[in-house]
């Protein structure tokens, strides 16, 4: 066996493979120490089967970014990159050709902000424009791919941001987040009348929230709060023909900045950070609205917080994101892709 090669340097042993390997880690992750990851909670007895899959890496690291699908691309907005700042990078990966391209970029560089995609087009709102973290910016704005530029739409009700969009029924709705005016608020924006209405507040407040759509009904899953406080459990339905919401079977692992989406008519929650504990999920947990139940999935291979996700057919996309947290996520940005397939029955 060959014997690595030790050097005496500052009086400090020093094993170059190791040396090696750590440099390497650090040139793909940007990450100056190993990532703390959370403690696992215990498994649930049933699990889901699927597999996970390395992607084509984005062009430029960054974390607390947004995503949304488009048409089979996927445009990855905004987010944190060196020293804390935000970007207003855009880029688009193709699905089908499995490549990145950059895309004309935001007006205004955010991270935080709400990102979702409707009728052809990409729609932001809010987020925090500097390094303060301060939610002020209650500017929208959409993205038409075939003009290939960006329009300013009416301003939310409000500043927010850490918040989070989803569409349902025509209509794109912000929930959650920093939002200082009210936190409990949901508003919905009508496209077609460039007009925001307020619907019946969410029960539990929260930022870094995670929410989908599943049958018509829209979920609130996880979070934390107050704003950069303690990790919530907690899963919230809203009926949009009732105006009113639900609680339902508490997410097995508090969490908040992770990735979320819906894969043949499941719920899949993984990664995000625990603030209190500085430390990074690599839980995989994914709820079946229909049973109100919640099981376990393979754990994600990178845990990551601050990540965007999206579906495009039965493949779940996670993409960028910090494998530190706090005061370490603007030195642990990455530009990760990892894709969970689900198995035949899943």
């Amino acid at each position: 066996m060959k014997r690595p090669l030790v050097l005496l340097i500052g009086g400090v042993l020093i094993l170059t493979g190791v040396v090696a390997a750590v440099l390497a880690g650090q040139r793909a992750l940007n990450v100056l120490n190993a990532p703390k990851v959370c403690p696992e909670q215990p498994a649930q007895i049933e699990t889901i089967d699927g597999t996970w899959q390395s992607g084509p890496p984005l062009l430029q690291g960054r974390s607390e970014v947004k995503a949304a699908a488009l048409d089979g691309q996927i445009y990855v907005v905004g987010g944190l990159t060196t020293n804390n700042a935000p970007t207003s990078t855009v880029q688009v990966f193709d699905t089908a050709a499995g490549e990145w391209r950059e895309s004309t970029p935001l007006p205004v560089a955010l991270h935080h902000m709400g990102v979702a995609a409707l009728d052809g087009r990409v729609y932001v709102t809010g987020g925090y424009d500097d390094a303060t973290w301060k939610a002020d910016v209650k500017d929208s704005w959409v993205y038409d791919p075939a003009a290939d530029t960006w329009v300013s739409i009416a301003p939310m009700p409000g500043p927010r941001a850490a918040h989070e969009m989803v569409v349902l029924n025509g209509l794109i709705y912000a929930l959650g987040g920093d939002a200082p005016d009210d936190p409990h608020a949901v508003w919905a924006y009508d496209p077609a009348a460039d007009t925001w209405e307020t619907r019946a507040p969410m029960p539990s407040p929260r930022e870094h929230v995670g929410a989908v759509v599943v049958d018509g009904l829209m979920y609130a899953v996880g979070g934390r709060w107050p704003v950069f406080g303690s990790n919530l459990d907690v899963v919230e339905v809203y009926d949009p023909a009732a105006d009113t919401w639900e609680t339902r079977a508490p997410m097995p692992t508090p969490r908040s900045g992770f990735a979320i989406g819906v894969v043949n008519g499941y719920i899949h929650a993984a990664g995000g950070e625990n603030l209190p504990s500085l430390c990074v999920i690599a839980q995989h947990e994914v709820y079946d609205p229909r049973s109100d139940t919640w099981f376990a999935a393979a754990n994600l291979p990178t845990p990551r917080h601050g990540v965007a996700s999206v579906v495009i057919g039965d493949r779940w996309y996670t993409l960028a994101g910090a494998t530190g947290t706090g005061d370490e996520t603007q030195r642990s940005f990455s530009s990760v892709v990892e894709l969970f397939i689900p198995g035949a029955e899943s």
